[in-house]
């Protein structure tokens, strides 16, 4: 104790009355005399002193007349008995005359205050600033919590392991505010939304409940009910730009909200545009789950009135999209909830700090030594280096304007030279420069007599087959320079594997694969693995993919080799997806999206598909608001091939379509990647873009086109989904319940359930009941399966009355915002009741939901 008071700035909810807890407990703990004053702007003047006095002294007070004069000397006898401190919790809401008096007190009697206050980034001179009024001050502000913090404050909380993903969830929704966080996992273990899964706890794919609701509407009504309204109406929107916020809620109120931290404002795209967002977003979660009211719809329809005067700032397509999302209501698409598994990515958010790290430590090294030594092998591992990682793009080219000036056509060490142009060539092609640009270093200043110089027209031609599409002569070119030997053959090997690979001949590709040796170049080895996962997944192969991108991946942590890492986590997240674990898949890809690894210096480079799987993981989630912003993202990764499995962003497009129920145009979307995949040579993409779209619209000529494409790519469960969907298409009850038992035999027991509950319904339209039931007997087995390994609550086997209701007006052609006018409901509640009925039945969309109306049972 030195007599330093102490303020302690915070959001709400970031923990500052726990802090005045703890240090009252330290404080009382050394014999000091603490007064504990509580602000609340609803007491009257110095009734807030008097309650904190002692009993004693308040009952002196109390004999001396009750006088605020008397209250004052009754605290100043009492804050004069000793060492003594002043604890206030919520300065600012305390009253004028009982903080006039505290300050005096203090400079009159020396003691310390310690207080807390709500931080805002604009302040009414009449609040009371603890750092304005008293000195020395120290001034504490409590920071939102990093994930990894927070990640630690929840197992705390449930005494165990907590799943990554659950803690990510909660990070996003409460935005790192410790308070938040909390009140959202407490609320989601009462309710069954998170639950423990043998020895970790884990949760599906939201974690907002009712209980939540309380903390979120502490935080709402200490604002005026104009703020509220602004905040609701951009939960509706979603995220906008601020030439959109300014004008649906003008200037002032954009500013009001982001003084006072209930709005974020981020700059995205290539032009660095500025769009807003409501935060923390939970806040927009709390506005989303109250039922209809007249309340919003005067918000809404006030705000479509703005947009209808027209405005300059807004083009006419931005202010036909704000209309589309005002005036329809809020009707997201149902959340589809995926069933955990035991085979998930380690404390994802531990794995991002050590990879942020290694990264920083490693760059900072690769840097002092090219400083330091100058040489052409240094300047190849520091430009390595900054491709894996978020680096300055200016640092990026001014490195590599001097290298080529000083080494290109002039080096002795030909192999670092001809690694320099690789990187050089990758990184033009990643920032958007055309192939004849992305290829000038393969070519330009090469010196004669230069030891790899066929190499360097390998890659220059490979440039151009993966954007523009594979030459046919490409076996005869690239098998030639494979044989040769040599320095460049395993390269040319690597690439040649490749390039089978993507033209649908994967034998081939793993029969060169299998011939090679371990000792090829780097980025050629990598190269190596991600050709094989590929192949491994195109033959259906996927438990063995899963099993190699597992291994690979915790290899990769080991050796912090961060394009390894990148190419083994999308490799696990194809095969989860294809299992339809979503979740897992998301695992698979959260610590490349929190630490910006990239392997952009791979041919064939998996980042763009990386986003996409992240947009269509997002999409089939119901996260369609992540979904979109990965989509935009994808769009802007320059440099990727379509060649590589959903490495064009046009997947994650289809399946947003198709999850708005639009499955016909999704199958357009798709028919348009499929030619463009073959026009270039790209089999295999387009061969798995024609199951995809097949998955959302069967379409009778497009199964004919592809033929025996299941058979060919060599996987039993390709052959069992094709089946399903035509015999589903055709109602051969048998042949669709034979299907289900496929599937269900090669592991994707999700889809499995679907195809059983359509045979059961198809039995049951031609009355054989008894077939029927045995269906749903052994659906509902499945259906139980999963729920012991998602619920800790009661079996999921049985729909509900509320859902079967539901079932029913799906059937009847209603929409999510009609059936919840219908039924007094949220939409978010009908959502859920949505949700539910796909994990009990395997049903993917609305369509294959209305299909089991009449044979939905309790």
């Amino acid at each position: 104790m030195n007599g330093t008071s102490v303020e302690i700035v915070g959001v709400r909810w970031s923990g500052r009355s726990e802090v005045l807890r703890q240090v009252r407990g330290v404080l009382g703990d050394r014999g000091l005399n603490v007064l504990n004053v509580v602000g609340t702007a609803s007491h009257s003047p110095l009734e807030a002193l008097r309650v904190a006095l002692p009993p004693a002294y308040r009952k002196t007070a109390a004999d001396e007349g009750g006088t605020p004069a008397a209250i004052s000397d009754a605290l100043a006898r009492y804050l004069s008995g000793g060492r003594s401190v002043v604890v206030i919790d919520d300065a600012d809401l305390l009253d004028a005359a009982s903080w006039s008096s505290l300050i005096q007190l203090h400079r009159l009697l020396g003691c310390p205050i310690v207080a807390s206050t709500l931080r805002r980034a604009l302040r009414d001179p009449s609040d009371h600033l603890l750092i304005k009024a008293a000195h020395p001050v120290v001034q504490i502000a409590l920071d939102a919590l990093r994930l990894d913090a927070l990640h630690a404050l929840l197992e705390e909380r449930v005494d165990g392991s907590l799943a990554p993903s659950v803690s990510a969830l909660i990070y996003t929704e409460s935005a790192g505010i410790p308070g938040l966080a909390v009140a959202l996992l407490n609320g989601a273990l009462a309710h069954g939304l998170v639950w423990r899964s043998s020895d970790q706890w884990v949760a599906g794919p939201t974690i907002w409940s009712d209980d939540a609701r309380g903390a979120y509407e502490s935080v709402l009504y200490s604002y005026r009910p104009e703020v509220r309204d602004a905040l609701e109406l951009l939960a509706a929107v979603g995220t906008v730009d601020i030439a959109a916020a300014w004008i649906l809620l003008d200037t002032q109120m954009v500013e009001e909200l982001e003084d006072n931290q209930l709005l974020r404002v981020a700059e995205v795209g290539p032009d660095r545009h500025a769009v807003v967002a409501v935060h923390p977003p939970g806040l927009a979660a709390y506005f989303l789950n109250q039922p209809p009211s007249a309340r919003r719809r005067r918000i809404m329809d006030q705000a479509a009135e703005r947009l209808g005067r027209g405005d300059g700032r807004l083009d006419a397509g931005a202010r036909e999209l704000l209309l589309s999302r005002l005036l329809p209501g809020l009707t997201s698409q149902p959340r589809i909830e995926s069933s955990p598994s035991p085979l998930q990515l380690a404390d994802v958010p531990v794995i991002s700090r050590m990879f942020a790290e290694a990264f920083d430590l490693q760059l900072g090294a690769a840097r002092a030594e090219w400083k330091r030594d100058g040489g052409l092998r240094a300047a190849v591992r520091y430009l390595g280096l900054l491709l894996t990682g978020p680096s300055d793009p200016q640092e990026v080219h001014d490195l590599l304007g001097t290298l080529s000036q000083r080494f290109y056509g002039s080096s002795d060490d030909h192999e670092s030279e001809l690694t320099l142009r690789h990187f050089h060539s990758r990184w033009l092609l990643a920032q958007g420069a055309t192939v004849d640009e992305a290829i000038q270093p393969l070519s330009e200043k090469v010196a004669p007599g230069f030891a790899h110089a066929e190499t360097l027209d390998t890659l220059a031609r490979v440039v151009r087959w993966e954007i523009h599409g594979l030459d046919p002569e490409y076996e005869s070119i690239l098998s030639a320079r494979a044989a040769a030997g040599g320095s460049g053959a395993d390269i040319a090997g690597v690439l040649l594997a490749a390039c089978h690979l993507l033209s649908g001949r994967v034998g081939d590709c793993l029969t060169l694969l299998d011939l090679m040796e371990d000792d090829v170049a780097p980025w050629s080895r990598v190269g190596v693995v991600l050709m094989r996962g590929l192949a491994l997944y195109a033959s259906g192969e996927l438990q063995e993919l899963i099993d190699l991108a597992t291994t690979g991946a915790q290899q990769s942590i080991a050796a912090l080799d961060r394009v390894g890492f990148a190419a083994y986590s999308y490799l696990g997240a194809l095969a989860q997806l294809a299992f339809g674990d979503l979740d897992e898949a998301q695992d698979a890809l959260a610590v490349l999206l929190s630490t910006g690894i990239s392997a952009k210096n791979l041919y064939f480079s998996p980042d763009r598909a990386v986003l996409v799987l992240m947009a269509v993981i997002s999409t089939r989630s119901g996260h369609e608001g992540a979904a979109s912003g990965y989509r935009e993202h994808a769009q802007r990764i320059q440099g990727t091939s379509i060649g590589m499995l959903l490495g064009d962003s046009r997947w994650a497009e289809a399946f947003s379509v198709a999850a708005s129920g639009a499955t016909k145009i999704a199958a357009g979307i798709f028919a348009d990647m499929i030619h463009d995949a073959r026009r270039r040579g790209f089999h295999l993409s387009a061969d798995i873009t024609a199951l995809a779209s097949l998955y959302v619209h069967y379409d009778p000529d497009l199964a004919a086109q592809i033929g025996d494409q299941g058979t060919r790519l060599g996987g039993a469960m390709y052959v069992a989904f094709l089946e399903a969907r035509a015999a589903a298409y055709d109602q051969d009850a048998q042949r669709v319940e034979q299907a289900a038992r496929a599937l269900l035999e090669n592991g994707v027991p999700g889809e499995a359930l679907k195809y059983y509950n359509i045979a059961a319904h198809l039995f049951k339209e031609q009355g054989e009941f008894g077939r029927a039931a045995q269906a749903r007997t052994i659906a509902r087995e499945i259906s139980d399966a999963n729920a012991n390994r998602t619920r800790r609550s009661r079996p999921a086997s049985l729909l509900t009355p509320r859902e079967i209701e539901i079932v029913q007006l799906i059937a009847g052609g209603m929409s999510n915002g009609q059936i919840a006018g219908k039924l007094v409901l949220s939409v978010r509640t009908v959502e859920n009741h949505i949700r539910n009925i796909r994990r009990k039945t395997g049903a993917s969309s609305r369509g294959e939901i209305a299909v089991l109306s009449a044979s939905a049972k309790r």
